[in-house]
């Protein structure tokens, strides 16, 4: 009967495997990142799935058998796949030009397969394997280089914003799963160790499946526009910006903090109980617009009922700027005509014609 952590490394792999199907069938303009992330997240289920076989010592030990080399043969197969998969993504999130030629990243790969052919015909034998720590060594270099690039251009203009915050989960999990290799290496005698790279594996390809599912935009076939160094390294999701963008809309309508005259992005964050980037990020993304011209769009839109209500009537066009939060007769008849076309007096005389001439007119000529 397989153990618990054959069952569940199995179902990592598995699970990887249907994610991987996932993403590769979204249609749009993100089908080419959509697709190299499937081929990434392929070879890794391939991986979990070859090293979960192996140390189940299901099919015997190497040597026994040509069937009982297929979890090493696999495992290989995964490693020389994964890394220009893995490299070949990163330069599609990142929106740069290899500067290699990418074959030049295939090539052990190709060289992989002749081995494999060989093998299959009976040219070659198990033994002239390449040694694994050299195999582990060869993706450790992918995963420092791209995890170099993603540092020093993940925070820049023209990334894929939902992407790269998969490929970081990537790296972070490569990460992980090196640290598993070498603590395995080092204890090699410990037998409590013996699935821990398996173990590990499989919970990166669980992070990644719940955070890809998570990330809506990943399977709507588009993306967001590109976003430069100011959001680019956010940790806030996209559902958490929509969700504070709502509160922000209805703490505007029914707190009105606007009509204070020295409002701050600050003052707004701190009310709403939020990091002040994190307010300035749900402004600009999902709002489309800035922290000014939002207070100002509000304030304009309480003027503008001000004007039109007879109650206020007897109140200047000037008095009425102040009382939304405007701190100067200028500013706001700037701001008033620039959303709406017209002066401040010219909107009180068609809204509220039966306030008196007088105070329509002062502070407006």
């Amino acid at each position: 009967m397989p153990s618990f952590t054959t069952v569940l490394g199995l179902v990592g792999a598995l699970q990887g495997l249907i994610l991987a199907l996932a993403i590769a069938s979204v249609p749009g303009s993100t089908r080419r990142p959509n697709r190299a992330l499937a081929l990434v997240v392929f070879t890794l289920a391939l991986a979990v799935a070859a090293i979960t076989i192996d140390h189940s010592g299901f099919l015997g030990p190497p040597g026994s058998s040509r069937w009982a080399v297929l979890p090493i043969l696999l495992e290989h197969s995964a490693t020389f796949l994964f890394a220009p998969a893995f490299w070949r993504y990163t330069l599609l999130v990142l929106g740069e030009r290899p500067r290699i030629p990418m074959w030049v990243h295939w090539f052990p790969f190709l060289l992989w397969s002749a081995y494999l052919a060989g093998f299959t015909l009976g040219w070659t034998t198990w033994r002239w394997l390449p040694p694994i720590l050299g195999v582990l060594t060869y993706l450790m270099g992918y995963t420092i280089a791209v995890a170099l690039r993603v540092w020093r251009r993940g925070r820049e203009a023209k990334t894929l914003v939902h992407h790269v915050q998969v490929l970081r989960l990537v790296v972070y999990s490569l990460v992980l799963l090196h640290l598993a290799q070498a603590t395995r290496y080092v204890g090699r005698d410990v037998a409590a160790l013996t699935d821990v790279v398996p173990l590990t594996a499989t919970l990166g390809i669980c992070l990644i499946a719940v955070f890809s599912f998570r990330q809506s935009r990943l399977f709507a076939g588009f993306e967001a526009s590109p976003v430069g160094r100011k959001y680019a390294s956010s940790t806030l999701t996209e559902e958490g910006a929509a969700e504070l963008a709502n509160r922000l809309q209805e703490l505007l309508r029914e707190g009105k903090p606007h009509l204070n005259e020295s409002l701050t992005l600050a003052d707004l964050a701190q009310r709403l109980k939020v990091p002040r980037a994190h307010l300035s990020q749900a402004i600009n993304d999902n709002l489309g617009t800035t922290f000014a011209e939002l207070i100002r769009r509000h304030r304009v839109e309480d003027a503008e009922r001000l004007l039109a209500d007879p109650a206020f009537d007897h109140l200047t066009v000037e008095s009425i700027g102040y009382e939304v939060g405007f701190g100067s007769r200028s500013g706001f008849h700037s701001a008033f005509k620039g959303l709406r076309g017209i002066t401040p007096a010219q909107a009180r005389a068609q809204l509220s014609p039966n306030a008196s001439s007088d105070t329509r007119e002062t502070h407006d000529r």
